[in-house]
């Protein structure tokens, strides 16, 4: 084989640690003196209280597949002839492919069931690894359960790639064309913290398989992963679009550690990895938290060939790392969005209070000075009103008192006589002239008291909508501070997503 390095690292997750639960994970690389075969293997026990020794489980996977893997390698390279026979049989005879890869996995089976039953007999049981179930006959009647784990593996020969795989976890390969893909079926009842498992009794007919013809397409990289690296990726489950699609982030993450094994070279990268994988199950990597769960990776990488491939992985990796930033700010100002409304309506609707009462002022005023007019003519008319009230007064006093001249006195008594009317009638009309105009002063008189009322009520009017547009004005003033301290933030959100957008329209 060319340039082909192998490696794997195992790291208990961060929740693991916080709740002092063991790594269940395990995982295993290895490269034959030779250099004729490649084996990388990873498995992840069941977090499930019911499977309380899984870490054993998951290690016995692993042990079990690499012995499986290496004694079925080793016996086909004794010689060229046995070699030669093995290729042209199995790559081109699909029942004879199909029965040795069955009596592979069986093998890996049969012998995983025997040492964890072994394991649980010299084992047993004790009562402080109970957790939920405390009868300890439950377990006995299936042993392996409490063993549970998954399997991935992979064994590279130069013409040829065989995986395997029971429960979850992701097996991804890159091809020399730069795709990547998971060629390994997929088992949907591997959903909603439920998997498949090498406890399961169907195990021997449900664990799933795929030989890649190397000579049909060339695979550059084969990746596995356990669930700990897919959990971290919202689109492990569901496409969310652009770089986003299915599976995006594990592949992203999968083409990060290539470009890393090229960038600083294999020694380096492998003690890289020991330290970023423990921040990666806490933080994540191109998204905004980790899975908390412990994370298992091994591979098998044509480093000449993912040298041709590094230019384009590091677009993909910004591009990805860009578009989640992204989706991250445009979530954040959608969560912002409804009280970014909420707050710039209470600044418009305090401004449409401050409206209505500045109109509410202006027509008291209006109405104010409309009856102090009102008042002021009033009393004008009143004061005309009283003055001929005092003239008929004193005509009616001066003719009473016989105050008149002489002359006055035979024109008055030439004009009675005209109008064919006595003295005492003259004076009692003149009574009634004077009664009337009395009254008529007294009319304006209440007229002007009842205008003096609606003053003061408008007065009181004026004053309480003072106060009132003090209160709008004191409420509009809060609801703005307020909404442009958030507007602040919310401005700085858009921006940071405008600057994201413009990044990536560069990259093209």
């Amino acid at each position: 084989m060319k340039n082909i390095f192998v490696f794997n690292q195992t790291v208990i997750g961060s929740m693991h640690i916080s709740r002092n639960i063991p790594c269940e994970d395990s995982s295993l690389s290895f490269s034959s003196e030779d250099k004729k075969y490649k084996i990388a293997i990873v498995a992840d026990g069941h977090g499930s209280s019911a499977c309380f020794r899984s870490a054993f489980g998951s290690k016995t996977a692993v042990d079990v597949a690499f012995e499986c893997f290496k004694e079925f390698a080793d016996s086909i390279f004794e010689d060229e002839e046995k070699e030669k026979e093995f290729y042209d049989n199995f790559l081109n005879d699909v029942r004879y492919q199909e029965e040795l890869i069955k009596r592979i996995t069986d093998t890996i089976v049969s012998k995983w069931h025997g040492r964890v039953v072994e394991h649980y007999n010299n084992n047993p049981v004790k009562p402080d690894e109970l957790k939920e179930n405390k009868d300890i006959s439950v377990y006995e009647k299936n042993i392996p359960h409490i063993y549970g784990t998954t399997l991935i593996a992979a064994l590279l020969f130069p013409e040829c790639l065989i995986l395997i795989h029971q429960g979850d976890g992701r097996c991804n390969l890159f091809y020399a064309d730069g795709t990547v893909d998971q060629p390994v079926p997929w088992d949907s009842r591997c959903e909603f913290n439920t998997t498949t498992s090498m406890c399961d009794r169907d195990v021997a007919t449900s664990i799933r398989h795929c030989v890649i013809d190397l000579n049909k397409k060339k695979v550059v990289a084969c990746i596995l992963g356990s669930d700990g690296i897919e959990d971290a990726y919202s689109d492990t489950w569901e496409s969310i679009g652009n770089s986003h699609n299915l599976m995006g982030g594990v592949y992203t993450f999968c083409k990060y550690l290539l470009c890393q094994i090229e960038e600083v070279g294999e020694e380096q990268f492998k003690k890289d990895l020991k330290e970023m994988l423990p921040d990666f199950s806490e933080n994540g990597m191109f998204s905004n938290c980790g899975s908390g769960d412990d994370v298992s990776v091994a591979g098998i990488v044509d480093v000449d060939e993912i040298e041709l491939l590094v230019s384009s992985f590091q677009k993909d990796i910004n591009l990805y790392e860009l578009e989640d930033k992204l989706i991250y700010q445009k979530g954040l100002l959608g969560s912002k969005e409804r009280k970014h409304g909420i707050l710039n309506r209470r600044v418009n609707d305090a401004q449409n209070e401050i409206d209505s009462v500045k109109t509410k002022i202006d027509s008291a005023q209006q109405e104010i000075c409309n009856l102090e007019k009102e008042k002021a003519d009033l009393q004008m008319e009143l004061e005309n009103e009283k003055r001929k009230l005092m003239k008929l007064k004193n005509d009616a006093s001066q003719i009473n008192e016989n105050k008149i001249s002489i002359e006055l006195r035979a024109g008055v008594d030439l004009l009675l006589s005209a109008l064919g009317m006595t003295e005492d009638e003259s004076k009692k009309k003149a009574t009634f002239n004077i009664q009337r105009q009395e009254s008529l002063c007294s009319e304006k008189e209440k007229k002007l008291s009842e205008i003096d009322k609606l003053l003061e009520e408008q007065k009181n009017k004026f004053e309480i909508l003072q106060s009132q547009l003090k209160a709008a004005e004191e409420k509009r003033d809060k609801a703005k501070t307020e909404f442009d301290e958030y507007d602040v933030e919310y401005q700085e959100i858009q921006s940071r997503i405008d600057d994201i957008k413009n990044q990536i329209a560069k990259l093209g």
